[in-house]
């Protein structure tokens, strides 16, 4: 076991990441803002058991489920950039949001906003439950906002075993190390006499949280939560002036029966259709400039290799990644095998830019595959035709991160 080193402003962590500042703390993890010495860029840290380390049993158990998370493609996840462990510290490096979290946002949405949150927020939950991945901890703070203004779920996929391994493993044992969850955003039957999550549990959480956003506080109090519902209490009305059925699906969120509970596919579509897109005219102003920008884009890079003769791959990739689109999810394959065959001539770094391109293309058609399923009618040959898109091209996600 490495000695315990104490985790503050300015420690050089895993002789790499410079720490700026902390940005938020739980039970078993703190997360910190740090500057990557090797690109100079900021980047967000996530260190298990701080300053204290655990023992290589738990630190191999837990490190196996780190993987899991690792794996994980959806653009409304904040997902992982690097796993290892320091010093006995498990830790994870992501990119920085500089917008913060939703908690800065709480009392301030227009409906709109709470629509557009409520959609990117539910897709997510929706990946995850679909990967048997119950998050536990779904909050404001837990909802981090990019620079193009989309819904990311941090701080997900640790199991209650993976927290079980923490408590059980950490060289230092703390009394207060016994939550999976915050009591604000835990359902009723988290209190009960088998208080283990399900996904269900899930959704309880994020009406608690849409809840807050638009009034301004937790549906109960701070240290009741879920619990003051189970002894009778009932579910509070919005006061605020929202559309009647943005209020009844908050409510239908926070049902005290998990049963009645709408999933996180049903939730998604409630907000999708019919109900608003929120800015629709900038909305489909912003793709169709994304999606020209990506072709000028990927025209300036190939009309530069067309120049060499001997970058015939770059060529074909770049043409099979423009043709790619939702009705031609086979020219992704086509791209991600030109970008493998890329790979083992010139090597990963070498292609860099290439591989970017095709995440981000992925991620594109991932959503709008995922955006059809859920509109389409449930059982119906259209929601199976875009489930097998969706498989498609998460299968291409993970071959993507597969490659050494």
């Amino acid at each position: 076991m490495n000695k315990a080193i104490s985790v503050q402003e300015g420690l050089l962590f895993a002789d790499r990441y410079t720490l700026v500042r902390q940005l938020g703390e739980g039970g078993f993890s703190v997360v910190w803002l740090a500057t990557d010495t090797i690109t100079n860029l900021d980047v967000a840290i996530k260190i298990w058991a701080p300053g204290q380390g655990m023992d290589q049993n738990g630190l191999n158990d837990f490190c196996n489920e780190l993987a899991i998370v690792y794996n994980l493609n959806h653009s409304n996840l904040l997902k992982p950039q690097y796993v290892d462990n320091w010093h006995s510290m498990p830790y994870l490096t992501m990119m920085y949001c500089s917008n913060g979290s939703c908690l800065n946002r709480i009392g301030k949405m227009t409906e709109d906003e709470l629509r557009h949150f409520l959609r990117d927020v539910s897709g997510g939950l929706a990946f995850l439950h679909q990967h048997g991945i119950i998050h536990q901890d779904i909050k404001p703070d837990n909802i981090l906002i990019d620079d193009n203004g989309q819904y990311l779920i941090t701080d997900f996929g640790i199991s209650s075993h993976a927290r079980n391994t923490l408590r059980k493993s950490m060289v230092v044992q703390a009394q207060h190390l016994n939550s999976t969850g915050t009591i604000s955003y835990m359902g009723p039957e988290r209190f009960s006499d088998q208080p283990e999550p399900v996904m269900a549990s899930d959704i309880w959480s994020l009406g608690a949280t849409a809840f807050e956003l638009i009034e301004g506080i937790p549906p109960f109090p701070p240290m009741l939560g879920g619990n003051m519902q189970r002894n009778g209490a009932d579910i509070p009305k919005i006061n605020q002036p929202v559309s009647s059925d943005l209020k009844k699906l908050v409510h239908d969120m926070l049902l005290a029966n998990p049963n009645k509970r709408p999933t996180a596919e049903e939730i998604f579509k409630r907000v999708s259709n019919p109900g608003p897109v929120p800015n629709p005219n900038k909305k489909k102003w912003y793709i169709s400039v994304t999606a020209v920008a990506l072709v000028v884009g990927l025209a300036i890079v190939g009309a530069f290799y067309f120049t060499n003769d001997e970058d015939t791959l770059i060529r074909d990739f770049e043409q099979h990644l423009v043709a790619a689109d939702i009705d031609h999810i086979s020219r992704l394959q086509d791209a991600y095998t030109s970008y493998y065959e890329l790979v083992k001539q010139k090597g990963k770094e070498k292609v860099s830019i290439q591989r970017k391109e095709i995440i981000v293309k992925s991620n594109e058609l991932y959503a709008t595959a995922q955006e059809q399923y859920y509109k389409a009618p449930q059982s119906s040959p259209e929601e199976k035709k875009y489930r097998l898109k969706m498989d498609s091209i998460e299968h291409i996600m993970n071959s993507l991160q597969k490659i050494k």
